[in-house]
């Protein structure tokens, strides 16, 4: 048992399998049929959430929800809006399965399914898609202001762009790049208060009496120079 687990956890994490396949059968035929089944499928559900192709699907899933997501802002026809919901039927039947396929892969220990930011965004995603197939969200007139408030959360559905990003490495690396500086714009806000501070004193000093509506106070000088930094109507300071 102790190997399966090796072979499975070494599996899911994408780890080169260094167990004898040859020994993993024969331990497999000493197991029980409902303990071989377990394992069997959660072997599968990895190799699946690995191959390219279940990878492509989803990626052609994401892309086309995106772009149905768009057009369902444009005044069409109601046929052209009924085969609208049934394909949002079949793109969250995608998702579902996409998450199902994940959380039987980590050997029916969902923890280690949630303990991926990007998983959980992604089960986020799958549970306010099906927020709008209730039925007095989907008609808003039959629900009152309850409907209302819940049909706010179909504006979760906008994040299932964001999915790319759980299907794209490259997009990771940028994400958490971008993540990991938000904690830098602390320090940067800090040297530009301290520059602005420095050069308003000196504006003050230089230019109050000329021109005392944008230099008259520190306070007022720190607003010009904000002014000027962002370009909002700088030209009225020339």
């Amino acid at each position: 048992r102790n190997m399966i687990r090796t072979f499975m956890r070494a599996a899911y994490s994408g780890t080169p399998v260094t167990l004898d396949q040859s020994q993993m059968t024969a331990f497999l035929k000493h197991l029980s049929p409902i303990l071989k089944s377990y394992y069997i499928l959660s072997l599968k559900c990895i190799r699946l959430s690995q191959s390219h192709w279940f990878k492509g699907a989803l990626n052609f899933t994401v892309g086309f929800s995106s772009v149905l997501t768009g057009v369902e802002t444009f005044d069409l026809p109601p046929g052209l809006l009924t085969a609208m919901d049934w394909l949002d039927y079949v793109i969250v039947a995608v998702f579902t399965f996409e998450a199902a396929v994940k959380i039987v892969a980590t050997n029916f220990r969902p923890h280690r399914y949630f303990m991926v930011a990007w998983n959980q965004l992604d089960f986020v995603i799958v549970v306010a898609s099906y927020v709008g197939f209730l039925p007095f969200v989907a008609n808003q007139e039959e629900g009152g202001d309850a409907a209302t408030i819940l049909r706010l959360l179909l504006l979760l559905r906008a994040l299932r762009v964001l999915k790319l990003i759980n299907l794209l490495p490259q997009l990771q690396i940028i994400v958490l790049s971008l993540l990991k500086g938000v904690k830098s714009i602390g320090y940067i806000m800090a040297v530009c208060l301290l520059v602005f501070y420095v050069f308003a004193y000196v504006g003050v000093l230089a230019f109050a009496g000329n021109d005392p509506w944008h230099f008259g106070s520190l306070h007022t000088a720190m607003l010009t120079l904000f002014r000027c930094a962002t370009l909002e109507d700088w030209t009225d300071v020339m």
